[in-house]
């Protein structure tokens, strides 16, 4: 006999009230659906799924759609695509927005614990203590007794660019059948309509409504996929004997709006349009002065027409900064350049917006720079006992030290603005010369006052 495991573990997760889905699909099934059939064909387990669903829960008949296969078979999509394919159907059938798609480093996070657990003979969201010792694990290798390792946040938030996230969860299977595409897509169908016995935590991270406040609108949040298969492993309890075993770790992660770029392995439009005739080898920016130069290569161009160089300062809206035409049907290396003068204050979000001939086009990944501006101003100076400063962004959150000709610190606030202006009193203070350092918003600078 088969088994099939299934753990979850989410953190940061809070189970929202009847919002939490969209109107035609709120709630969770009373009970699990029936157990896939391996005699069937990808969608039509999953459209059974979701007729039993609307029968179970009474909604009306047929809303939930159909899943249709992608146009060139399931067999065209590698375990990362059909992962996401699938995630993105059902969350479209449920009027959610798609996840944006598997995120590079994500991805690597979560290949590297289903391959960790292979390789341990552990099933569990505790993980490669080389990430962290936050969580204990039990493995053969270590006699079944308690072991410390890393929580799949540690593991997470061991690549730098991914720390800034608002929620995150992850999602493990175990199955003893051999790897296959009907198997991944067995067990994410398990995560979606078999969950009872995990009270929906698995279906509800892969049909979380994301608050769309990041990247393109209309899309939010991005996956990690990693599949390992083997037939070594062992677990504590039969430790002696070895078996099959597939195991399959999806993890989630919802960035914070002001989060940066990411490079992403797939996203949900590249599943079904096939990838511009371009090869970019890198796409990078460098700060000067007053100036950003943006540079790009290309290895090869077939049919290419021209790049869009675009600018945000939020991730969100990007305008139009210039054309800039392709050398068309190349294979060799071809550099590109463009110079943004008039860089805003802030972070500035580059990106390329690349066009073939038939109108179709592809975004880069996303580069950017930061500008600070001199907005303060700091008065009267000289001063007797009180200076004021002004110009503070009423948003933002400062840090303002003021330092004697010794470098010792003789007044320090961490505040947020509140108004524009604010009095410092430093009656009590000998006359000279002083340095005010002002840092947040849009302001890093040090100003010299002189107190008579």
């Amino acid at each position: 006999m088969k088994h099939f495991y299934l753990v979850l573990f989410s953190i940061f997760f809070i189970p929202s009230s009847p919002g939490l889905y969209s109107q035609c699909s709120s709630g969770n099934p009373s009970q699990n659906a029936p157990y896939w059939n391996f005699n069937k064909s990808i969608g039509e387990n999953y459209n059974a799924a979701r007729r039993w669903e609307e029968g179970n829960r009474n909604l009306t008949p047929n809303c939930l759609g159909n899943m249709t296969p992608p146009s060139n078979g399931w067999n065209s999509l590698n375990y990362d695509e059909l992962v996401l394919y699938i995630h993105n159907s059902e969350r479209a059938a449920r009027g959610l927005d798609p996840v944006y798609g598997v995120q590079k480093e994500l991805d690597n996070v979560s290949q590297l614990h289903s391959d960790w657990m292979l390789a341990n003979g552990v099933f569990s969201h505790t993980g490669d203590p080389a990430f962290g010792t936050t969580r204990t694990y039990k493995s053969c290798n270590s006699g079944c007794v308690d072991q410390n390792g890393s929580f799949f946040a540690d593991r997470i938030k061991s690549e730098t660019i991914l720390n800034n996230y608002q929620w995150a969860g992850e999602n493990i299977a175990s199955t003893s059948r051999s790897l296959s595409k009907a198997v991944i897509a067995e067990r994410v169908y398990a995560f979606i309509y078999r969950d009872l016995s995990s009270d929906w935590g698995h279906r509800e991270n892969i049909l979380l409504n994301y608050t769309d406040n990041w990247g393109d609108s209309g899309s939010e949040g991005f996956i990690g996929v990693g599949v390992s298969e083997g037939s070594n492993y062992h677990r504590c309890g039969s430790c002696s004997s070895n078996s099959h075993r597939t195991l399959l770790t999806v993890d989630y992660y919802d960035p914070k709006s002001f989060a940066p770029g990411y490079t992403f392995n797939t996203t949900y439009s590249d599943i079904e349009s096939a990838a511009l005739p371009i090869e970019f080898v890198d796409f990078y920016s460098k700060k000067m002065p007053e100036q950003v130069e943006l540079s790009w290569v290309t290895a090869s161009e077939e049919n290419c027409d021209y790049f869009v160089v675009q600018r945000s300062t939020d991730m969100k809206e990007f305008e139009d900064l210039c054309d800039v035409e392709a050398l068309r049907n190349s294979n060799d290396i071809k550099e590109y350049s463009y110079i943004d003068e008039n860089p805003l204050a802030g972070t500035n979000y580059y990106r390329l917006k690349y066009y073939d001939n038939d109108g179709r086009y592809q975004l880069s990944d996303v580069v950017s720079e930061h500008f600070y501006v001199d907005l303060a101003k700091i008065f009267p100076n000289p001063f007797k006992d009180r200076f004021n400063i002004e110009g503070l962004d009423v948003a933002d959150k400062y840090s303002i030290e003021v330092l004697d000709v010794n470098g010792r610190v003789v007044y320090n606030l961490d505040f947020a603005a509140g108004n524009s202006t604010m009095e410092i009193d430093l009656s009590g203070y000998n006359t000279g010369l002083y340095f005010v350092n002002i840092k947040g918003g849009y302001i890093e600078k040090t100003y010299k006052i002189l107190k008579y």
